[in-house]
């Protein structure tokens, strides 16, 4: 059993027996919720997550994966994959679950075996609820990070499109992230969760970056002072954070020739790819490409005549940042 981390909400009594289930490659929980006196208790939600601990940065990480209702018996019953590490959760409004976590590691659970859990729930209003909408004009699936700052505890929701719901385990600092499909963070924002219930909006527009000045020298691949400055402060957010990939985007204006402004664009790719290694963020980590003038913000293209400041809203640095698969 994990030590140390508390996870929401807490059981009474495990028991294991070695009884076959009918599903090869899974084991099935078979289970009983009773009040402290002893009576069944219908309509609660059972909610299993896999868990996955880091244990050198003592970090969790929670994904939901299946949930059932208790029926009039308080009994209810779910069919689990073997080879992973688990943790079951009930929720009923009015009541909180009491004693120590249960965590079913992948070694006590055998193929074909039965679990047996009897736990029990108090009166008591325990749950925090989370309720957020997604405002966002794609209709992708989106993943969703909810990180307990104190704790390092991450609940994981994935398939997310507009609307979610969630409990929470305690009051405190959250860091919620929203994850496209191809990886890359949409929204990167910390809240304060002081209520019994919290609603939070999350607005997604244009999830590339800016650097806020043009981190060149006129012309040229070579950083300027005041651009190595802001890499710097780049490399240290990338370092503090071993699940961030970095995807770097050089564009240049429309003036001089093409082919020579997209080739500069690439060089400053790798120029500031280059930087950022040397500050220590690793290679694998780092994507940079050059666009040239191929992907103007204004109306500044070839032939057209326009002021030094419109040419200069396309000559940019952007970036976005992604996520690792593994997390």
């Amino acid at each position: 059993m994990i030590r140390g981390i508390i996870i929401y909400f807490y059981f009474l009594a495990l028991s294991l027996t070695s009884v076959y289930a009918q599903t090869d490659d899974q084991f099935t929980v078979i289970g009983r919720i009773n009040s402290d006196k002893g009576k069944s208790i219908e309509d609660v939600e059972v909610i299993v997550y896999t868990l996955n601990q880091n244990e050198k940065s003592n970090k969790v990480r929670l994904e939901q994966i299946s949930s059932t209702i208790s029926n009039e018996e308080g009994r209810y019953e779910l069919h689990l994959p073997v080879d992973n590490n688990y943790k079951v959760a009930y929720f009923k409004s009015g009541w909180k679950t009491i004693d120590k976590p249960l965590i079913i590691h992948a070694i006590d659970a055998k193929e074909n075996q039965k679990i047996s859990v009897h736990s029990s729930l108090d009166k008591g209003d325990g749950l925090l609820t989370l309720n957020g909408i997604v405002i966002n004009n794609s209709k992708e699936l989106l993943r969703l990070y909810i990180h307990n700052v104190q704790s390092k505890t991450t609940l994981f929701l994935p398939d997310i499109t507009k609307n979610f719901h969630t409990l929470l385990q305690s009051k405190g600092e959250y860091e919620i992230k929203v994850i496209s499909d191809e990886n890359y963070i949409l929204y990167d924002e910390k809240i304060k969760v002081d209520a019994k219930s919290t609603e939070v909006d999350i607005m997604l527009s244009n999830y590339r970056k800016r650097l806020p000045n043009y981190p060149f020298d006129i012309n040229t691949g070579q950083l300027s002072a005041e651009g190595k400055s802001e890499l710097n402060l780049l490399a240290e957010e990338i370092k503090s954070d071993q699940t961030l990939k970095i995807t770097i985007e050089c564009h240049t204006d429309s003036r001089g020739d093409d082919e020579f402004n997209l080739k500069k664009s690439k060089e400053q790719a790798e120029s500031i790819k280059n930087y950022l290694i040397l500050q220590g963020v690793s290679p694998n980590r780092i994507n940079a490409n050059g666009f040239g003038e191929n992907l103007l913000l204004n109306e500044c293209k070839n032939n057209v005549k326009c002021s030094n400041l419109k040419h200069l809203e396309n000559r940019r640095v952007e970036y976005l940042f992604s996520i690792s698969n593994s997390n």
